[in-house]
């Protein structure tokens, strides 16, 4: 893990990665054995996704050409507003971080079990204020809108959505755009 991200991840993050840590350490398997049960201390889809992941970042991050574009994170309120740091690989330096705004003016909100619109209450934005969830810190480079982001859904239709994720792809977009000049 390097220096920065240390440095700059959020305390839960800190956390998270120190108790992961500690457990894997601290276990019973042998020492040579560890990395083949490492299923004992994660999910299977959790350990796949950060292996692929991990892997496709690998391969790419020092190609030419290649930018890497990643959601910083949207576990800002979880942490009551005093925690900012970003979230892997958000918070690598070879990658651009990208925070969330609102798109439009109006509540947050999100959809319930149900598949109805609701608004939370936990912020009035207006356009290109920064996210009550969005994280945020030293290695954010860049925020765009991702408040009431119109985005496809599962069910062939379409609806607005919130995430540092729906800012993201905007901002790759421009990014494309430029090396095309």
């Amino acid at each position: 893990m390097s220096t920065i991200i240390k440095n700059i991840a959020s305390e839960k993050e800190k956390n998270n990665r120190l108790k992961l840590k500690n457990l894997f350490e601290k276990n019973p398997i042998f020492e040579n054995e560890k990395i083949n049960n490492i299923g004992v201390f994660l999910k299977r889809q959790e350990l796949s996704k950060i292996l692929f992941f991990n892997e496709i970042y690998s391969e790419i991050k020092n190609v030419h050409g290649v930018v890497v574009v990643s959601a910083s994170g949207n576990s800002y309120a979880e942490t009551f507003r005093t925690q900012s740091g970003v979230a892997y690989p958000s918070s690598d330096v070879n990658s651009l971080s990208i925070g969330a705004t609102f798109a439009r003016q109006g509540e947050s909100g999100g959809w319930n079990s149900n598949n109805q619109l609701i608004f939370d209450g936990k912020q009035t934005g207006v356009v290109d204020s920064i996210a009550y969830f969005s994280q945020r810190g030293p290695l954010t480079d860049v925020f765009a809108p991702g408040v009431w982001i119109n985005a496809a859904w599962n069910d062939g239709g379409h609806k607005p959505i919130n995430g540092t994720s729906m800012a993201s792809p905007q901002v790759a977009g421009m990014v494309l755009l430029m090396q095309e000049l």
